[in-house]
């Protein structure tokens, strides 16, 4: 299944942002050193980048950002759903895309009829 989730205003800003620096870094080191030798500052650009659309607080200097609809609107669309499912009895399984995101997704979910598993 694919669910589409659109940005929030600040994912957004973030996102538009870091693209532009990582797209400027990018071409500098591919034309310092060319393609084959800029691999990691090309993964590490895209890292950013999936980080924002993720949640602003997997960024370095995002720290702060948590209120409500600030920091994920993936995670809020996550929790709405996990929450529709949990009151039609259904159970889910989700994975995360990496261990900082899954510490925010059940910090959410603890203690709410979601709940977590190891």
């Amino acid at each position: 299944m694919v669910h589409w989730v659109e940005l929030n205003e600040a994912q957004r800003k973030r996102y538009e942002h870091l693209r532009l620096a990582m797209d400027r870094k990018v071409r500098e080191e591919i034309a310092r050193r060319g393609l084959a030798s800029s691999q990691m500052v090309i993964l590490e650009a895209l890292l950013k980048l999936r980080q924002v659309c993720c949640d602003l607080r997997l960024v370095k200097g995002e720290a702060g950002s948590t209120r409500q609809g600030e920091g994920s609107a993936k995670l809020d669309s996550l929790l709405d759903m996990l929450r529709e499912l949990v009151a039609e009895g259904v159970g889910c399984w989700c994975s995360p895309s990496s261990p900082r995101c899954l510490r925010l997704s059940s910090k959410h979910c603890n203690g709410t009829p979601i709940g977590t598993s190891s």
